[in-house]
């Protein structure tokens, strides 16, 4: 019986150690990624989930995500696909996993092209984040709260606000600490201006919502290639995920608004031209750096 009694004991044991070999493993791998060891840091994340998928342990998804996150900053794109269907297949994964694996995923597709999977997962980065920059408007002010602290998201944003005409220098742009943008105001522009001068000629108004069915659809088919472009530029310029979420966003946003031109006449010039440019605003991405 003592025997037997020491057996079960050596076994719980030995069970206990190799569960936390593989957090153990995790340890080492995320400090590789801290010192920019990417390669060292990826053969580290593969044995640990060896050694977690050994003892049958599905409670900790994120490690998936992790593994993800590196994989996809050295485009290994196929790969970091992989990893995020098992994660986000796991009803343990968190809320914040949920948005990372869906941003992760997004950046992912849009580098291979699968344009049906970009726009599912704008949606989704979208729907599950649950601080995302929120944008008011005011007669004379535009304000975004719960602004990206990214550098190269603020440059971005910055730039987009002076190029589109909304405001006239960067002296109308105000970064505050508390992750408060406040933009002055130019002039009363953008699609709400359309929608205002438009309302002053109701046939013309008339006109532009009796659009046919297939009209529309182009319109919205056109916006729909401006969110996909710009989440190119996304995955191209930004490397750490709350930098892509804030990216992300904002071409969610942009998608919308557009959506909505479509229906309030001259949607082009003042909704999508802006963002032809983009390109031209950020000439470096941000230093890559795992997240």
């Amino acid at each position: 019986m003592k025997y037997l009694y020491a057996i079960l004991l050596s076994f719980l044991i030995i069970s206990k150690t190799f569960a936390n070999d593989w957090q153990n493993t995790w340890i080492r791998a995320v400090e590789f990624c801290d010192d920019k060891k990417f390669e060292e840091a990826l053969n580290m994340f593969n044995i640990a989930i060896v050694q977690m998928e050994d003892i049958k342990d599905v409670n900790h998804p994120y490690i998936y995500v992790d593994r993800a996150r590196l994989n996809l900053m050295l485009e290994n794109n196929e790969a970091t696909l992989i990893d995020l269907e098992i994660a986000l297949k796991n009803e343990m994964i968190s809320k914040f996993d949920r948005t990372r694996a869906y941003v992760t995923r997004l950046m992912a597709r849009s580098r291979l092209g699968m344009e049906a999977g970009v726009l599912e997962d704008l949606k989704n980065v979208g729907e599950s984040l649950e601080n995302k920059p929120i944008i008011e408007e005011t007669k004379d002010y535009i304000i975004i709260r719960n602004m990206s602290d990214c550098e190269c998201y603020a440059k971005l944003m910055s730039s987009y606000f002076i190029n589109s005409e909304k405001c006239s220098s960067e002296n109308d742009i105000k970064m505050l600490s508390s992750n408060i943008c406040i933009i002055k105001k130019s002039c009363n522009c953008g699609c709400k201006k359309v929608k205002d001068e438009n309302s002053k000629n109701n046939t013309k108004i008339q006109d532009n919502r009796n659009m046919n069915g297939t009209a529309i659809d182009g319109c919205k088919s056109m916006c729909d290639r401006v969110a996909i472009s710009g989440t190119a530029l996304c995955s191209k310029w930004f490397k750490t995920s709350r930098c892509q979420i804030a990216c992300a966003v904002a071409a969610c946003e942009l998608q919308k608004g557009c959506y909505w031109c479509c229906e309030g006449g001259d949607f082009y010039q003042k909704c999508i031209k802006p963002f032809e440019f983009l390109q031209d605003y950020i000439k470096a991405p941000c230093d890559p750096a795992w997240d």
